[in-house]
């Protein structure tokens, strides 16, 4: 387990220095309960801007997961101004078991009792076909009471594909490692590719021919 940080207050805010207020007021909350409070972070009501991204900078927060502000696909940094920004986004599948309720609620309607595992087995397949990251979330309210008969079909359907099982701070690490690698390519007819650079240990250049990947390590 690893726990992050998701606010004092349960909003965002237009000013950095109200953002950043209540990140800092949340994480020292945290040390004086004696948590270790990581490098992640989660707005509320995944909510996002600038100033929230600037303000986590200033904590000395190096991720966070807003699905307002973008839904799958691969970790990348915002951009402001033509700037990269400091905390990068790691994007996640915007389902959760809560809203789901909520809403099943407001219409007068009853989940299926496998509906929130159908779901997420889902998003599994989806993401594994498509090479994608698989990041799913829900909070304890609704999804602890599923949770039980839920992460055994999660296990199901992750069971014989090869996927790397990580945290979010070995994912976070990994990408930033990745992000950090240097390399060149070029392409002349008398030589074919070539790759130039050094890879550290846990990246892998793959070389596309013809439909087939050819891995290297370094070059």
């Amino acid at each position: 387990h690893e726990i992050g940080c998701h606010a004092r207050e349960h909003n965002l805010f237009t000013a950095e220095e109200e953002n950043y207020f209540n990140v800092r007021d949340c994480r020292s909350w945290m040390r004086d309960l004696g948590l270790r409070a990581g490098s992640g972070f989660v707005a509320p009501r995944g909510m996002w801007n600038f100033a929230l991204n600037r303000a986590l900078a200033k904590e000395g927060i190096e991720y966070t997961s807003d699905f307002g502000y973008c839904v799958y696909g691969l970790p990348f940094y915002p951009y402001d101004h033509g700037r990269r920004m400091a905390v990068k986004q790691i994007p996640v599948d915007p389902f959760s078991a809560e809203r789901a309720y909520a809403k099943a609620e407001e219409e007068g309607t009853l989940l299926p009792d496998e509906y929130v595992a159908d779901r997420f087995c889902q998003a599994v397949r989806r993401q594994y076909e498509l090479g994608m990251p698989i990041v799913l979330y829900s909070h304890p309210q609704y999804f602890g009471r599923l949770a039980e008969k839920t992460f055994p079909r999660l296990m199901e359907e992750l069971a014989g594909r090869k996927i790397w099982h990580a945290t979010m701070a070995e994912l976070n690490n990994w990408w930033t490692l990745r992000d950090g690698t240097e390399y060149s390519a070029c392409w002349t007819e008398e030589a074919g590719l070539l790759l130039e650079g050094a890879l550290p240990e846990g990246v892998r250049i793959k070389v596309w021919r013809g439909g087939e990947a050819d891995v290297g390590r370094g070059i």
